[in-house]
């Protein structure tokens, strides 16, 4: 029961942030799918327990709690997927926004630290999903799964702080490129009406 808690704690608090960073705020039905199964085989364990069922075999209790184990463990894993998989679309499209440039003077830590995690928990989420197996679940492993979600939501988090700030640089460096071409322009349109009006002059 106490892994049974320590499990489900880890795995409520991934399912409550993956449904907050839902753009269209939408819960896991296959997470809470699984979370209703593991409900009903704890219920039946305490159905022995309170002696509302006590016309079962002896390892009915210990086939229960494993059972509900491993519907919690499969809600974790269906969330910990689709969480990493919404935060990696997240950052990939905030940051495909903005120019070398812009990322550079603002957020000069994105290629020197955040690309380079980012890679890091791509392969390390890889080597996490292919070590899953219900039928014997690994709380260490899956823990470590969590642990690659939770430094994909500091990076989301750093980048959405930073957001704004290279919105704005981008949009001040566009207007002076902008305001940089327009003087070109008129200076070249003032060039050649001096060139033509001292044309007409000398004849």
């Amino acid at each position: 029961i106490k892994k049974l808690c320590e499990l489900y704690a880890a795995v409520k608090e991934s399912i409550i942030y993956a449904e907050e960073i839902d753009d269209m705020k939408e819960v896991n039905f296959n997470a809470i799918s699984e979370l209703r199964h593991a409900f009903d085989h704890l219920m039946r364990v305490h159905a022995v327990e309170y002696n509302i069922n006590s016309d079962v075999p002896s390892n009915y209790v210990d086939i229960n709690i494993d059972k509900c184990y491993g519907h919690i463990y499969r809600a974790g894993y269906d969330t910990l997927d689709m969480l990493c998989i919404t935060l990696r679309f997240k950052i990939g499209k905030m940051m495909s926004g903005f120019s070398t440039d812009t990322i550079t003077h603002v957020l000069p830590e994105y290629f020197r630290e955040i690309k380079v995690d980012l890679s890091k928990i791509d392969k390390e989420i890889t080597d996490k999903r292919r070590n899953k197996d219900v039928g014997y679940p690994n709380f260490k492993n899956f823990m470590d799964y969590a642990g690659l979600a939770k430094r994909l939501r500091k990076h989301n988090d750093v980048i959405l702080e930073n957001y704004a700030g290279m919105n704005d640089y981008q949009w001040k460096k566009r207007a002076e490129e902008g305001t940089k071409k327009m003087s070109k322009i008129i200076i070249a349109i003032t060039i050649l009406i001096a060139a033509y009006f001292l044309g007409l002059s000398s004849k």
